[in-house]
């Protein structure tokens, strides 16, 4: 009950102040936002609200928990967070760099079909996706 209280009482604050935003993706305008990962206020809202938890097929998972700014007329974004790659298996080997995607995907607002509250993290050329979300919020704020 404590956590429905939780989120009628944010989403109020939020429809009151008129920071839910436009879906992201479909917008050209110069328009900056803070995004919130798996970080307070929203620790406040679910026990499983923080970090942000996406696993792989293998059963690794990620937790990632941060915050920053993105610009999506000039695609630049700033923020900083923690990252926690969690193995099923302990792995002895050189520490490899890859590049990676981090999907972010926050349900309020109009978010495009089939998308969900939570992260997803594409590590390109490692042959492991973290694509099923677990748990965590998310909220993208308009700037």
């Amino acid at each position: 009950m404590r956590t429905t209280k939780g989120v009628l009482l944010l989403l109020s604050a939020l429809l009151l102040t008129g920071f839910l935003p436009a879906t992201v993706f479909a917008d050209s305008g110069h328009k900056t936002y803070q995004y919130l990962l798996g970080v307070d206020p929203l620790c406040t809202l679910a026990s499983n609200a923080c970090p942000d938890v996406s696993s792989a097929p293998n059963g690794d998972m990620v937790a990632v928990a941060g915050m920053g700014t993105f610009d999506i007329r000039s695609m630049t974004a700033t923020g900083g967070g923690t990252f926690v790659h969690k193995m099923t298996t302990l792995k002895v080997h050189d520490t490899p760099v890859f590049n990676a995607v981090l999907k972010v995907g926050c349900e309020l607002g109009n978010p495009p079909g089939g998308w969900h509250e939570g992260i997803e993290l594409t590590v390109q050329g490692a042959g492991i996706n973290f694509n099923e979300k677990v748990s965590g919020f998310t909220l993208f704020i308009l700037q």
